[in-house]
């Protein structure tokens, strides 16, 4: 059991402090436990496991290793993507050339029909039913040049999603996506996957 202190006599500052005191003997009589975290709230700092504590530091040389294994993964984790995709367009092309030359791949607006209804659900699905698919303005002669592409592999082609700045729109509707380096465009964020 604590002792209880007395009260002081009529001081302002003396009756908060005593007060303050009561309250702390009060909270150790009814809760010691609560009493405790209370004390040790704001005091508590972050823990290290103490086996990390008595680990020996890796040498530079590990570090080294470690950095080189993770690239090497990542390295191939992306081949073993590239294959998969790969392979997906090498069974496209194949099923192409069994069914022979398709309809949609003889104008612009055919192959824009076909892509809308082999991937238009799965897109709007992905982007949020208040999104408007429009047609893009380009220039006839990439139409030309993306429709004649089309029609050498055979297939309706896949769909990704290329972010980019608003003010680089026009650019790309006008010549088509550039591999910077050439033509004037420069790597605006980075080439983690190559350039392009």
């Amino acid at each position: 059991r604590v002792a209880r202190s007395a009260r002081p006599e009529a001081d302002t500052a003396l009756d908060t402090e005593w007060h303050a005191v009561r309250v702390r003997e009060r909270l150790m009589e009814r809760w010691p436990s609560k009493w405790h975290e209370h004390r040790h709230r704001h005091r508590r700092r972050p823990r290290v496991d103490p086996i990390l504590l008595r680990a020996r530091i890796p040498s530079p040389g590990e570090l080294k290793a470690v950095e080189l294994a993770e690239a090497a993964a990542k390295a191939a984790a992306a081949r073993a993507w590239s294959d998969i995709r790969e392979a997906e367009r090498a069974k496209k092309v194949e099923k192409a050339e069994e069914e022979g030359p398709r309809d949609d791949l003889g104008s612009v607006a055919a192959l824009r029909q076909a892509f809308l209804r082999e991937h238009g659900k799965k897109i709007l699905a992905e982007l949020g039913g208040d999104t408007k698919l429009l047609d893009a303005d380009i220039p006839g002669w990439l139409a030309h040049r993306f429709l004649k592409t089309c029609q050498a592999t055979g297939v309706v082609p896949e769909f990704g999603y290329h972010g980019t700045k608003q003010e680089n729109i026009a650019s790309i509707l006008r010549r088509g996506l550039v591999v910077p380096g050439q033509h004037g465009v420069k790597v605006a964020n980075g080439s983690a996957h190559g350039v392009g």
